[in-house]
């Protein structure tokens, strides 16, 4: 009897320790299961910006300040020009909506290319040629009709015109290249970037072989399938529970709290997306929690050895 009491302290002690481990292993595999599927995987996160209202989003930043530098340029000089200028840079940014969304979209496929290891640099380059064809189309005719110039010959006019225009896309550079704009500090954040992400890869794959170990550890310290999987449906069951607690939580008060500062476009989209962001890690804790609640209902199921095999 005293030598049976130390050594059931000691299985009880690795029991736990083992549990632990294996709620811990189960957490961070979760976490990193979800992320697999959201971050890291390329169509999700195109999928999700696709949605994002990104004509609105610039109206409300760069296009309000654009519209407000250009009103005061021209109109200067001309002083009707000044109220269709908004709508100008409006209608030229809605008119551009695909063309964004195609830019973003080989943006994330450039940075997955790069941060996944397929190629050794981050390439990506925009012509702003659409840019400044988009902008000659709508801005042309409201200059031209102008009243301000509605004395002056059409030849000239155009002339006006095609100088005001070119004013403003001079502004503008040919292309956009992401190799000379980022400076060395912000290119070797994304190195070190890329690197965790090399690592995180490595760890994904390790955490199963991790739990399963561990699994397999708790099943010889016991050797008793009725204890077993009572430890083992307790941990998932757990594991589930809180997980799925903690998702619907930030979720509700993500959803009830509004974001001041923030334009209306990122305020529209940004619950839905967390809302796609945490979907697989719901999964997963509901699948946990299924199958810790059937390991502990066989463990009720089963019966236990008889006292005399115990003693």
């Amino acid at each position: 009897m005293r030598g049976g009491m130390p050594m059931r302290f000691l299985k009880g002690l690795a029991i736990s320790i083992l549990g632990l481990l294996l709620f811990f292993s189960l957490s961070i595999f979760g976490m990193a299961f979800a992320m697999k599927q959201t971050i890291l995987n390329r169509s999700f996160v195109g999928a999700e910006l696709n949605q994002l209202d990104v004509s609105g989003l610039l109206k409300e930043t760069i296009g309000e300040q654009i519209s407000r530098q250009l009103s005061q340029s021209v109109g200067q000089q001309y002083p009707q020009l000044r109220q269709t200028i908004a709508p100008v840079i409006n209608n030229t940014i809605t008119d551009l909506d695909p063309w964004l969304k195609k830019q973003i979209n080989d943006l994330v496929n450039a940075s997955y290319d790069y941060f996944l290891g397929t190629s050794p640099t981050l390439n990506f380059k925009i012509s702003l040629d659409t840019v400044k064809d988009t902008l000659n189309k709508n801005m042309r005719p409201i200059i031209v009709q102008a009243p301000e110039l509605a004395q002056v010959p059409p030849a000239q006019r155009e002339q006006f015109a095609d100088g005001m225009i070119e004013g403003l896309t001079k502004q503008l550079p040919a292309t956009i290249d992401l190799n000379q704009i980022l400076s060395r500090d912000v290119r070797n954040t994304l190195a070190d970037v890329k690197q965790g992400i090399s690592y995180f890869q490595m760890a994904y794959w390790g955490l199963p072989i991790l739990m399963l170990l561990l699994i397999l550890g708790i099943i010889f310290i016991n050797r008793n399938l009725k204890l077993s999987t009572r430890n083992l449906g307790t941990t998932l069951l757990t594991i589930g529970i809180f997980e799925y607690a903690g998702i619907f939580l930030t979720n509700y008060f993500m959803g009830t709290q509004s974001l001041p500062g923030l334009p209306t476009a990122l305020q529209k989209w940004l619950p839905q997306f967390l809302k796609a962001l945490s979907a697989p890690l719901v999964t997963f804790s509901i699948v946990a929690g299924i199958i810790g609640l059937v390991l502990l209902i066989i463990s009720f199921l089963v019966k236990g050895k008889p006292k005399s095999t115990q003693q």
